[in-house]
């Protein structure tokens, strides 16, 4: 099995995630005395919100690709962002990173088509929903996707931060946010809601909507999962 590589910290609750989904996966294949060969180089999260406030998307590619040579040198094989976010400027580094990547948006667009979904809200920080990251290779492989208002998209950002990027789920927001994805339903006729960003999977369950959840960290973790494991 291939050496994982995690770059997290972006946030510290889904880093964590990952980390127990993939010794979960391992576990159910190896045995729970089994256990993956992970290192995780976690960082910090206000420099990168910050550089991307600043639109200063060099600072970002020098981060990850920084990141990833440290994770090289404690022996991964290759690596995977646990944040949605950080992938908004992997085109720019994918050449540059001394490993393979395994990407987020790749991983979860299979993950759409696999579903037969037709259009996805697509919700997340409001740089990856202004990035069109997500919506542009949904599109490239002909499904639609809706981004919400301003208004709305302004009103997901002060749920995730502070509160989700701390792990804090407030019953007030977890209500607003509900009803906000349920609008779309009723008015846009989406099929599925993508969480592209790995903290909202806290305050949105499967159970919670009428339609289907694609948690995009969990998609992502076997994504990770199988790559190591692929010979």
């Amino acid at each position: 099995m291939k050496k994982i590589g995690l770059i997290g910290g972006v946030g510290p609750v889904s880093t964590v995630n990952y980390y127990l989904e993939l010794n979960r996966l391992y576990h159910n294949d190896f045995g729970v005395n089994e256990y993956p060969e992970i290192v995780i180089d976690s960082l910090s999260l206000n420099k990168i919100t910050t550089a991307l406030a600043d639109e200063r998307y060099d600072i970002v590619c020098e981060i990850l690709t920084s990141s990833a040579a440290i994770l090289r040198n404690a022996g991964a094989d290759f690596v995977a962002i646990c944040s949605n976010t950080p992938h908004i400027v992997l085109n720019q580094i994918v050449d540059e990173l001394p490993l393979p990547i395994v990407s987020i948006v790749d991983a979860n667009v299979q993950a759409v088509k696999n579903g037969g979904y037709k259009n996805v809200l697509v919700l997340g920080t409001l740089a990856t929903m202004q990035s069109g990251m997500y919506q542009s290779v949904l599109a490239e492989n002909g499904i639609s996707s809706v981004t919400p208002s301003v208004e709305d998209q302004q009103t997901i950002a002060d749920i995730i931060f502070p509160n989700l990027e701390n792990g804090i789920v407030a019953p007030d927001e977890r209500l607003e946010i509900l009803a906000l994805v349920e609008k779309y339903v009723a008015y846009q006729s989406v099929d599925a809601v993508l969480l592209a960003c790995t903290e909202l999977p806290l305050i949105i369950k499967p159970a919670d909507l009428t339609i289907p959840v694609i948690d995009t960290a969990l998609v992502h973790a076997k994504e990770i999962y199988e790559f190591a494991v692929r010979q």
